[in-house]
């Protein structure tokens, strides 16, 4: 969505907030060539952002891993020292020459100031600058509603830091302070509320059914009415409901529940867009240690390649050409979508399984001392 179009009563304007259109149309009208040098330096600042917050967390999990006890043949899985001085650069060069990334900023999305913020949130974070980043989130949840998510990775990092309950009611406490005074500040500049229902309630109620690159459209095209509302219901909690087991499992790594969050909102909101990916693409590198573990990557990047080069004219055939179908489009997006959730499924999978081989050996013993063979489903 481009920065001209920003009623906050449209229906396209489900990721706008009157912060963010007042700020626009004062560009717009002053200094508009400062909009798309705007929207540069937001990914340039962004990507150098990751590349700090990469290196301190690759630093701090070399350091981690020296407190552990860990199996002779179980030490090719440790992340090496060099990997701080490289990864860090691989990360910043797949934020900013990413494909989405390079669409995103041309189109002047806001998507872009979005993935800024998440950005300088990971770096607070990692940081253990939790304040700071309970309030950069507020900015991002002001303007959508499924960022409230990365809380929860956020106040699991403050208490681990601590081990005190207080710090994860304190910084839950600054993070509620600071989304009421930004609603407070969009309620004073239109003297109204209805900017709320523009934003928060477009995204939970999907009025609009303008094809995506999302799983919503589809399904309630083609659903009876009287039937709607339960699988409304269905598809917003099915966004939501993973934040329990998630956060149960992978309590004790927070910023790697930062990225399994970012994978799920990508793929199961009802808004979603291909600048949704390039955060979860661009951190992947710093688990690279679990690689080897994939089951289907092969399949996962060609799946991602062909729906996102085939989804533009498939989408030209159906709506300009008349040559083809609604179901032409959607079979891409689906397979855009499982594409992510492969990739989701495989780190999950080689991030659970490399903690077994590091804590057990490449091969432990059975109880009759032979050596035993893992077998993961």
């Amino acid at each position: 969505m481009s920065y001209y179009n920003l009623s906050p009563y449209s229906g396209d304007a489900c990721h706008h907030t009157p912060l963010l259109i007042v700020a626009f149309k004062f560009l717009d009208g002053n200094a508009p060539f400062i909009i798309p040098v705007l929207f540069i330096l937001l990914d340039i600042v962004g990507a150098y952002q990751l590349m700090k917050a990469a290196k301190l967390f690759i630093l701090k999990e070399i350091k981690s891993q020296k407190r552990i006890e860990i199996k002779d043949d179980a030490k090719v899985l440790l992340i090496k020292d060099d990997d701080a001085s490289k990864l860090p650069y691989l990360v910043a060069i797949v934020y900013l020459y990413n494909p989405f990334t390079v669409a995103t900023c041309a189109a002047l999305s806001t998507s872009s100031i979005v993935n800024f913020l998440l950005c300088t949130t990971v770096y607070f974070q990692i940081q253990g600058y939790h304040y700071a980043a309970a309030i950069l989130l507020s900015l991002p949840t002001c303007i959508s509603l499924y960022p409230i998510m990365l809380l929860v990775p956020i106040l699991l990092h403050s208490v681990a830091s601590e081990c005190r309950l207080l710090k994860l009611l304190k910084v839950a406490v600054v993070f509620i302070a600071s989304l009421s005074c930004l609603l407070l500040l969009s309620y004073k500049l239109y003297e109204t509320w209805e900017f709320f229902n523009a934003v928060y309630i477009f995204i939970l109620k999907v009025p609009d059914l303008t094809p995506n690159m999302g799983l919503f459209w589809y399904f309630f095209l083609e659903m009876f009415d009287h039937f709607r509302l339960f699988f409304l219901w269905v598809l917003q909690l099915h966004a939501f409901v993973y934040l329990i087991p998630f956060t149960i499992m992978f309590r004790k790594h927070p910023v790697f529940l930062f990225y399994i969050l970012l994978s799920t909102i990508s793929w199961s909101k009802s808004y979603p867009s291909v600048s949704d990916l390039i955060l979860p693409l661009a951190i992947l590198p710093l688990w690279s240690c679990t690689f080897r573990y994939f089951r289907s990557l092969f399949v996962t990047i060609v799946m991602l390649i062909f729906s996102t080069l085939l989804s533009p004219f498939l989408y030209h055939l159906w709506v300009y050409a008349g040559s083809g179908n609604a179901n032409f489009f959607y079979a891409a997006t689906l397979a855009f979508n499982l594409a992510q959730v492969l990739l989701l499924s495989d780190v999950i999978y080689g991030f659970r399984r490399r903690e077994f081989h590091l804590k057990h050996g490449l091969c432990p013993e059975t109880e009759h001392g032979e050596k035993g063979r893992i077998v993961m489903k």
